[in-house]
This record gives structure tokens, sequence and C-alpha cells, in this order.
């Protein structure tokens, strides 16, 4: 996980823009709003190394819960502006982290992130994209998760 992303709003904007040319099949609304959300809680010795947007459901007929994933040296942060007020973000430490899940539907992709306390669906995934969004996660895992020392 080399390439780093300017951890401002424009630079995790442009990320996902970029992510959003490459794979058009993706649904994603309001990028510019998420991208304040994660550009707001990130700390000064925070990296983002890589950012995309889905659906937070299980559902792909639902279209309107759109959120920015972005992997940090230190997190997961999965932000989510709402519409009239307010936002909701989930932070994800590599400790609580525990494996992942893709899947590849009719149309679109799934992925789901376990970890410790809960299960986090999202949904309406380009299915092009779902090959780069697993290299990116399990390239994450490998570098920030602890490893677990033998005895």
């Amino acid at each position: 996980m080399t390439k780093k992303v300017t951890p401002t709003e424009n630079g995790i904007y442009k990320e996902a823009s970029e992510y959003l040319k490459r794979y058009p099949m993706t649904f994603a609304w309001r990028i510019a709003q998420h991208s304040k959300v994660i550009a707001k809680h990130l700390n000064k010795d925070e990296d983002v190394y890589y950012v995309f947007p889905a659906q937070r459901n299980p559902d792909s007929i639902n279209i309107f819960t759109t959120c920015l994933v972005a992997l940090t040296n230190k997190r997961i942060l999965i932000a989510q502006k709402r519409v009239l007020w307010g936002y909701n973000i989930t932070s994800i430490t590599p400790d609580m982290f525990n494996d992942f899940e893709l899947s590849k539907g009719l149309i679109f992709g799934k992925l789901t992130i376990d970890t410790v306390k809960e299960v986090i669906k999202l949904s309406n995934l380009s299915q092009k994209a779902l090959v780069e969004i697993e290299t990116k996660l399990s390239e994450y895992i490998l570098e920030v998760k602890p490893k677990n020392e033998t005895i």
C-alpha cells in the first residue's frame, strides 16, 4: 500500500471520483459531503491509502445509503453524511477487524466486513471493482493488522 491519498476533503473526493470513473457501475451519491466527514475525523498522523464509495446496506435495491470507505494506516473509516443534518462515522481499528467477504451477484457486488462487534454490509459495488477492493483490503490487513506472536 504505497500510494497515499492527500488527507484533505479535496484529496479524498478526488480519489473517490477517480474510483467512480474506473468503475461507473458503482452507485454513489453526494461524494463531496462524505469526503468532508472523513477529512474532519482524520488524525494528524493518519495517512489515507485507499478510498471507495458503496451503499451501506445489504440490499441492492436501496440506493440512498451511500457512504465512503477509507483505509488509513490506523483504521478503516466508513463515513456517511445525512441529507438534512448530521452524519454517521464508523471507525474499525485493526484489532477489531476479523475478516471480509466479497460476493458477486448478477449486476452488483457486495462486501461484508466482519468485526468483533458487528457485521458491516456494503452493496452496489461494480463487479469489476471487486478484484481491486479485495487486493487493497488484503494488503491492508497484512500491513496494518497486528501480527500474532507464537510462543
